[in-house]
């Protein structure tokens, strides 16, 4: 089995062209790759719950604001959900990299800034929470870019 954690083996079958060996499951991410999945779930969960926030909290926080500055807190909110949303599933692929720690590391670090510093700016105002998203989008780069080590 390669270092990184999958395993895909085949072999000729005279019935069908093709026969999987191993376990039930053509693809054996093993127990370790099991984590990664979970914590992409996780991930996940918590995409949609602020994906769910947005609709009950974000007009209570848009109200009495000019129309410009709700259209751009409102852009702002669906950046950091659509850029949660893609690296959860991202991260459910983690078992198929070489270095899944770094890449999930870098990930999941880079989201919390960037996505969690946009949420927190749009959710309470604070202009200071903003200033760490573009660490975390370095991050999350940084991340693609070992994804390909």
């Amino acid at each position: 089995m390669p270092a990184y954690g999958v395993s895909i083996r085949a072999g000729p079958d005279s019935s069908s062209g093709f026969k999987w060996f191993g376990p039930s499951s053509p693809v054996d991410i093993g127990s370790f790759g099991r984590s990664w999945v979970r914590i992409g779930g996780a991930f996940g969960a918590s995409a949609v719950v602020m994906g769910m926030m947005a609709k009950v909290k974000l007009p209570k926080v848009l109200e009495g604001k000019e129309e410009k500055e709700q259209q751009e807190l409102m852009k702002m909110y669906e950046v950091a959900h659509r850029l949660h949303l893609t690296h959860a599933v991202a991260i459910l692929a983690l078992p198929l990299v070489r270095h899944p720690c770094l890449t999930g590391g870098l990930w999941i670090g880079g989201v919390m800034l960037a996505s969690g510093g946009m949420y927190c700016r749009v959710l309470t105002g604070k202009e200071c929470c903003g200033k760490v998203c573009p660490v975390g989008g370095a991050f999350i780069a940084l991340g693609w870019l070992s994804a390909m080590l």
